[in-house]
């Protein structure tokens, strides 16, 4: 009796309907047993009718499946793999649930919310036509200029999950602090803060110092006035590009030594006074500096903190635990290097006491000098699912960077012929043995190519385009090479010009853009070019190593070309 009154779309029928949208978006889901995969495409509820009525949209909680849910299935799953060509993973499922229940105090995320928003099959796709956003081969290292690193799948997922949800902010960095504290062994009476980065973890947590005796002063702020300790004391022979972030906070910064007169104990007992706030201790910086243990004990006996920037010491990985367990009262990582973390990410690990004070200076406090290093929910979660996996698996290092550097000197003394062998000569030293204290980690091998007869060498004629500019006197990696911007190289010598040869995307031979060549990222000496293949993949070391012969056949039938 209902067949001329459903089955019709037709004016005046019943009308009980819904209308769903297909929508191209990377999501990832659970599957019925308990894998994590990821779908290029989801539909969603776009309008419903009942009775001819509009209703409101309703949409369950698919995710994760509660009656159903994947700690329960991979008990009897424990063998399947996840083999998912859209993502660089291969994960099995216990390993993919554990990296997901690791983040604590935090909510599943429902893919299926109303406000998460959509993503295009072609994020990127306006990039298509700009020739200088080509796929950039790295030679250089751990570059905050060219993206840091490459960020972990594990990463991606925990970002992705948090993303479309609201969190307590200050829960979920506590929560965070207390996981990487777990994590790293931190020693008793330690936590743990995120931070957008190193720079800003020097930043607020030279604040903190600042505020130690009266939080009253965070919203003060660069303003010192009224405060006791103010002072900020640094070795003057160590890497001091980094000094604005300890001014942000309004310190005053007092340097001891200097690469000609190095920092003695005389003098940091001298410097260290009822003034000074903090002393901040490079790590891995100037081989001239004192013992850190004579730091500590001179720093200690007045009452002064001491923090250590280990932004890129790691590996070894040890460091996390070591470095704290030294007596450092404050020590700072890089999330976005090694760890593979987001680039905009960072931590310290230090007394509960500062970690306490960072609390109320930075970020969601908004009368704080360090409001605008606002951390998001997704850096945290993404940080933490990156660190778990950097410390649990095996590590590689320095095995795995050593075997691209013999590869890659080996095609490039195979393939050369008897013109570039008279112009280049190839070797492979650690960047500990060349003494490039800058390079960090730097037990692993680099590839040096020497030029012979290059233009003579002066750091002074050098255009400050290509130069770095700072007030310590680190023994550099890569002078020649600007390293906020490695791929602009104004040539000024034979190794600048050879490696902005290198670091164009245009294919000489052809006018047309679609020819365009991988652009390659490298340092340079005043000797000739220097490779980092801490981030090069063994895939591309035979392309690294024939645009290098390239360039050097077109130096070779122009030895004096215009600079």
């Amino acid at each position: 009796g209902w067949g001329d009154k459903i089955g019709s779309l037709s004016p005046g029928q019943i009308a009980d309907i819904t209308v769903l949208r297909m929508e191209d978006q990377n999501v990832w889901l659970e599957d019925s047993q308990g894998q994590m995969r990821c779908v290029k495409q989801v539909l969603r509820p776009a309008a419903v009718f009942k009775d001819g009525d509009q209703k409101r949209i309703s949409q369950p909680r698919l995710f994760p499946n509660k009656a159903y849910p994947a700690s329960v299935s991979f008990q009897r799953w424990k063998q399947l793999v996840i083999r998912d060509p859209t993502r660089d993973i291969d994960l099995s499922t216990e390993k993919q649930l554990r990296s997901m229940e690791s983040l604590p105090a935090l909510k599943p995320f429902d893919l299926y919310h109303p406000t998460a928003s959509t993503v295009s099959s072609k994020p990127l796709a306006w990039t298509e036509s700009l020739q200088d956003l080509n796929p950039v081969i790295n030679c250089c290292g751990h570059f905050s200029s060219l993206g840091g690193s490459a960020l972990h799948p594990r990463a991606l997922q925990a970002m992705q999950a948090i993303s479309g949800s609201f969190v307590d902010m200050n829960a979920l960095q506590l929560q965070a602090g207390k996981r990487i504290a777990h994590l790293t062994q931190a020693p008793p009476g330690y936590s743990a803060f995120v931070t957008t980065g190193a720079a800003a973890a020097l930043a607020i947590s030279v604040a903190a110092c600042l505020c130690r005796e009266s939080s009253t002063f965070a919203s003060r702020l660069p303003d010192t006035s009224g405060l006791k300790r103010i002072e900020v004391v640094v070795d003057g022979a160590s890497d001091l590009r980094w000094i604005q972030s300890l001014q942000l906070p309004g310190a005053k910064i007092v340097k001891i030594g200097s690469s000609v007169l190095p920092m003695t104990e005389t003098a940091l007992k001298t410097a260290i006074g009822p003034r000074t706030a903090a002393f901040v201790y490079f790590v891995g910086g100037s081989t001239a500096s004192l013992k850190l243990a004579t730091i500590l004990k001179v720093a200690h006996s007045n009452g002064v903190p001491v923090i250590g920037d280990a932004a890129a010491r790691l590996p070894p990985r040890s460091n996390l635990h070591s470095l704290p367990a030294s007596g450092l009262d404050c020590v700072i990582f890089s999330g976005g290097k090694v760890i593979r973390g987001p680039q905009t990410s960072g931590f310290f690990i230090a007394h509960q006491w500062l970690v306490d004070s960072a609390f109320k200076i930075a970020y969601p406090n908004e009368a704080s000098v360090c409001r605008p290093m606002k951390i998001s929910k997704e850096s945290i979660v993404g940080l933490v699912a990156a660190l778990e996996d950097f410390v649990s698996r095996d590590e590689d290092y320095p095995e795995s960077p050593n075997r691209v550097a013999i590869r890659l000197s080996e095609l490039l003394e195979e393939v050369a012929d008897a013109n570039i062998s008279t112009l280049a000569r190839v070797r492979v030293l650690t960047g500990a043995q060349a003494k490039l204290t800058d390079v960090q980690p730097n037990d692993h091998n680099l590839v040096f190519v020497d030029l012979v007869d290059t233009v003579p060498y002066s750091r002074q004629q050098l255009s400050l385009r290509n130069s770095n500019t700072h007030s310590g006197s680190t023994n550099l990696y890569g002078d020649g090479v600007d390293h906020s911007s490695p791929l602009v190289i104004k040539p000024t010598n034979i190794p600048t010009w050879v490696a902005a040869k290198l670091a164009s995307c245009a294919d000489e031979n052809s006018v047309s853009s679609k020819t365009a060549r991988r652009r390659i990222a490298l340092n340079t000496s005043k000797n000739g070019l220097i490779l980092n293949p801490i981030l090069l993949g063994m895939d591309d070391v035979e392309y690294v190593a024939s645009r290098i012969l390239a360039a050097l056949r077109a130096l070779s039938k122009a030895p004096n070309p215009r600079l």
